[in-house]
């Protein structure tokens, strides 16, 4: 039985965190975690590590530009665990707001084995044909399946995490901040912090070729950075991957996620669908809180047992 393992803790940068402000207890927890300073726990996107360290990013961003604005058809390759599903759905939803033609893939490792390996290829090859295969959180070490891929005429991204093997997979573009020659500081990017720094570099693509120029018509306006954000938590905490450029992502991240599910931010949701949908003018419709408490008119009202939210004609009072 293992018994507790104690973390070394450098002193000096204890009392630095102490003297900036840090609670000492905190100051031991974060120094024990390579933290020295206090500006390293701001949590804005500034403090992002700049995207032109992360080896082939801008590489692929062009490559994916290109494909975008061909119509090529992509696809991207999942894996079922935490990162692997929040960096598919960062990548597919911001890929779809470039206006990508872009679809998902997420096999049975039991059936298909892990990785992009040539059953999945095989498996993507039939029923999606794609012409650009997108993995996430996996296929540094899928040399069989991208030779697959390459022999049925498929271009391989990687977008991985993992470490490499002696060999690379002869993929179109492989981003990966554990790959040999990347300088990119953060060695522990999870997943969705990869697929998240691509997008990240796609946008800036575009907007290096006048796609967004000044965000008005006929130029479609920049996906902001906001919308692509809100998977990184998710992906990033259950692997428990340590502190680095991840955090400000995190911390943004849980800020979007929590206002896109708290309750007001729902109903807001609802309502501005049922607006699209309901023919009755908005000052006869009802409106139902999740607590019950309906709105007429902006006039806050108590309802007993009331349901879902819905769209019907205000009951006038009888005069």
């Amino acid at each position: 039985m293992s018994g507790v393992v104690t973390r070394t803790v450098n002193v000096a940068a204890v009392e630095i965190l102490v003297a900036e402000g840090i609670p000492p207890f905190m100051a031991r927890i974060y120094a024990a975690r390579g933290i020295s300073h206090s500006e390293q726990l701001a949590p804005d996107l500034s403090r992002l590590i700049p995207l032109n360290r992360l080896r082939n990013v801008d590489t692929m961003a062009a490559l994916l530009a290109d494909a975008i604005t061909e119509g090529k058809k992509l696809l991207i390759v999942a894996d079922y665990d935490a990162d692997g599903a929040t960096a598919c759905a960062v990548g597919l939803r911001a890929l779809r707001q470039f206006g990508a033609n872009v679809d998902y893939l997420v096999p049975n490792r039991f059936e298909y084995g892990y990785g992009l390996t040539p059953e999945i290829v095989q498996l993507a090859a039939a029923q999606k044909n794609p012409d650009v295969l997108i993995t996430v959180d996996n296929g540094i070490a899928s040399i069989d399946g991208v030779a697959e891929a390459n022999r049925l005429g498929m271009k391989v991204l990687v977008t991985d995490h993992h470490l490499p093997g002696d060999r690379l997979p002869d993929a179109w573009c492989i981003i990966n901040p554990n790959q040999p020659d990347c300088t990119f500081p953060s060695k522990n990017l999870a997943g969705v912090g990869v697929m998240f720094y691509l997008m990240l570099a796609l946008r800036a693509e575009f907007r290096k070729r006048g796609a967004y120029a000044a965000n008005t018509p006929p130029s479609p306006p920049a996906p902001r950075r906001r919308s692509h954000r809100s998977g990184s938590p998710a992906g990033r905490d259950p692997q428990a991957i340590p502190a680095g450029p991840g955090r400000s992502a995190f911390r943004q991240g849980s800020e979007t996620a929590r206002l896109a599910t708290s309750p007001s931010h729902q109903w807001q949701s609802r309502e501005l669908a049922a607006a699209r949908c309901c023919p009755i003018p908005r000052s006869s419709r009802t409106r139902t809180h999740p607590a019950g408490q309906a709105t007429v008119r902006g006039a806050p009202r108590r309802l007993e047992g009331t349901g879902p939210t819905r769209c019907r004609p205000r009951r006038r009072a009888a005069r």
